[in-house]
């Protein structure tokens, strides 16, 4: 059995703005359970991926390309 596991979104220097369109740390989340990774940035985007559907996972410690849910070329 797998408990659920909760990770933290980066925002840089968008935080500010992100908070006061509803999509600050408290409306946002990225979770893993035993059946889905789920991630949540308030009201602007919300997805649930099967965990059966992940092969692999791994940190990413460059610079990113994108900002919020979205990023350059799966990055």
């Amino acid at each position: 059995m797998v408990s659920m596991q909760t990770f933290p979104f980066s925002y840089g220097r968008l935080k500010p703005l992100l908070w006061v369109l509803g999509a600050g740390p408290a409306q946002s989340s990225i979770t893993l359970d035993e059946q889905f990774l789920r991630v949540r940035m308030g009201w602007i985007f919300r997805a649930q991926v099967p965990r059966r559907s992940i092969v692999a996972a791994k940190p990413f410690s460059g610079v990113v390309g994108g900002w919020g849910a979205h990023g350059w070329r799966g990055v």
